[in-house]
């Protein structure tokens, strides 16, 4: 099972705003979550490190949209 897109989107808990990002395969299956109240690019580097973890390799590249 290879990873697929990480989506990022606003969720409110107890009316705080904070970041959702997770990580879904080609099959629509959600691969890991991670809730966090900054957006910033550690953010994204933990989610993907414990991506990498549960799966076991290192995959040749990494595809991004570009976005900041």
């Amino acid at each position: 099972m290879a990873g697929g897109p990480v989506n990022e989107m606003f969720v409110s808990i107890n009316y705080k705003r904070l970041y959702l990002w997770r990580s879904v395969d080609s099959e629509g299956e959600v691969l890991d979550i991670l809730v966090q109240s900054l957006r910033d690019k550690r953010a994204v580097l933990e989610l993907m490190r414990k991506l990498l973890k549960k799966q076991g390799f290192v995959p040749d590249a990494f595809v991004t949209g570009k976005l900041p």
